[in-house]
């Protein structure tokens, strides 16, 4: 692709690429354009924007891992300046792991997870995995890989219906449905027995299903 066009007419964006296939250039409609420098090991290693009254250069260095290992930029108006100094103490042991920073002092478990820190605690599954931290859990399937993450104060989708951990049932019915009749129980009308040994609870409108 080289070019973008509205209804083939105004001029959306073009775009250039070299012979490895990796893109050089792109130009916007309204004039601002990007360039694209790269080594040999097709890393990005300038990137350079003009237009809009604030043009920029930026350089990039990596070190043998093939991590950016600094940044030079040529306009200061795209710095970061969110950083501030601190001074704060830390003590490593000699499993080098932090036991105090400042007033925070780290607990580990037996595995060497961080457990607490400063407020914040950290659960852990058998893998070694993150499983819950200060209400949010988090789970994987089969292969190890995130599923789902869940937080005690909000409504999750799963799949066909909504879930409220802090009620701790879905909030709509199952859209499978009940595949026998289902029977209530004497001055039980929250509760539906269905022949099949399925039972749903319901409470506050919700249904949960066991």
């Amino acid at each position: 692709m080289t070019a973008v066009r509205e209804n083939g007419g105004p001029l959306l964006a073009s775009y250039g690429d070299e012979d490895l296939g990796r893109r050089v250039s792109r130009t916007l409609g309204n004039g601002t354009s990007t360039g694209y420098g790269y080594d040999g090991a097709s890393r990005l290693t300038a990137l350079t924007l003009n237009g809009g009254g604030q043009p920029n250069a930026a350089a990039f260095d990596y070190n043998p891992a093939g991590q950016i290992a600094s940044r030079t930029l040529s306009n200061d108006a795209y710095g970061w300046a969110g950083a501030v100094n601190a001074d704060r103490a830390s003590a490593v042991n000699g499993l080098n792991r932090y036991t105090a920073s400042g007033a925070v002092v780290p607990t580990y478990d037996g595995r060497g997870n961080l457990t607490a820190a400063g407020g914040a605690s950290y659960l852990y599954n058998g893998k070694n995995q993150l499983s819950g931290a200060n209400g949010t859990y988090l789970y994987y399937d089969a292969a190890g890989r995130l599923d789902q993450v869940t937080q005690s104060n909000l409504v999750f989708s799963h799949n066909a219906r909504m879930y409220s951990p802090t009620l701790g049932c879905f909030l709509q019915a199952d859209p499978i449905g009940i595949t026998r009749r289902p029977s209530r129980p004497p001055r039980r009308p929250e509760r539906s027995i269905a022949w099949g040994g399925r039972a749903f609870h319901c409470r506050r409108g919700m249904s949960r299903r066991y």
